[in-house]
Formats: C-alpha cells, sequence, structure tokens
C-alpha cells in the first residue's frame, strides 16, 4: 500500500503534514476523547467540540505550507529523483506505527494516572505557588 508519493522531494509537504500534522491531531483526538471516558474531565472540557475540529484543519494546513517551503529550498540544491521501492515502504511503515502509538499513548496515560491528564498541570500550578 502506497501511502505517500516516491518522488523527492515533491512528497516532503505530504511527509511533514502527514507525520507531524496527522499525528498531532490523533493524539488530541485520542486524548480529548480518553479523558472523557477514562479520566475526569474538567469543566471546560466541552470547549473541545469547538477548537478540536479547527485545530484538525489547521495543523496539517501549517506543516504542509511548512513543507512546501522546505520543498522549495531543497528543489533548489537537489535534483528530483524517484525513492526507490524498499524506502517508500519503510516511510509507509514507519507512518502507521507512529499512528498506532500516537493513538494508544493517550488512553494509556490516562487510564494510568490519578487525574487524567491534568498531573502536569497541577505540577505547574505547585511550582508557582511555592515561588
Amino acid at each position: 500500500m502506497k501511502i505517500f508519493s516516491n518522488r523527492y522531494p515533491y512528497n516532503i509537504p505530504y511527509l511533514l503534514s502527514g507525520f507531524i500534522g496527522v499525528n498531532l491531531v490523533v493524539f488530541g483526538w485520542t486524548a480529548f476523547i480518553a479523558e472523557m471516558y477514562i479520566g475526569r474531565p474538567s469543566s471546560t472540557h466541552c470547549l473541545g467540540f469547538l477548537f478540536l475540529p479547527i485545530y484538525t484543519v489547521l495543523i496539517p494546513s501549517i506543516c504542509f505550507i511548512i513543507g512546501a517551503v522546505i520543498q522549495f529550498v531543497v528543489g533548489k540544491f537537489v535534483p528530483s529523483r524517484i525513492i526507490t521501492k524498499r524506502t517508500n515502504q519503510i516511510i509507509n511503515i514507519s507512518f502507521a506505527c507512529s499512528l498506532i502509538i500516537v493513538f494508544f499513548f493517550p488512553v494509556f496515560y490516562s487510564s494510568n494516572t490519578k487525574n487524567g491528564f491534568k498531573d502536569h498541570i497541577l505540577f505547574l500550578m505547585r511550582a508557582e505557588s511555592s515561588k
């Protein structure tokens, strides 16, 4: 199965928006839903229904634009070429594995902590109050 194009450097925007943008979106949605079902959601948890769809479009779009700029710069110095089939398979398998890890991390983290995702926020608040 071919997820990304095998033409380099033309595949840079797709790789960047795929690996970074999609992984951040999957993490955000999974953390949002996992905390709702496993953890104890905060009073402002419902705002996620408003902001997560916006971030779902915004984050991969920004990553794609950054990737297009990188493609433009790299394209000036590196000639266009076709990536080997084996390299493309490794990229696709890495993408699938990263999505699996990013999907399951919030579930495990939220179920193994007492307060869900709020532990780091409580730690920061305690650090600020002790100053």
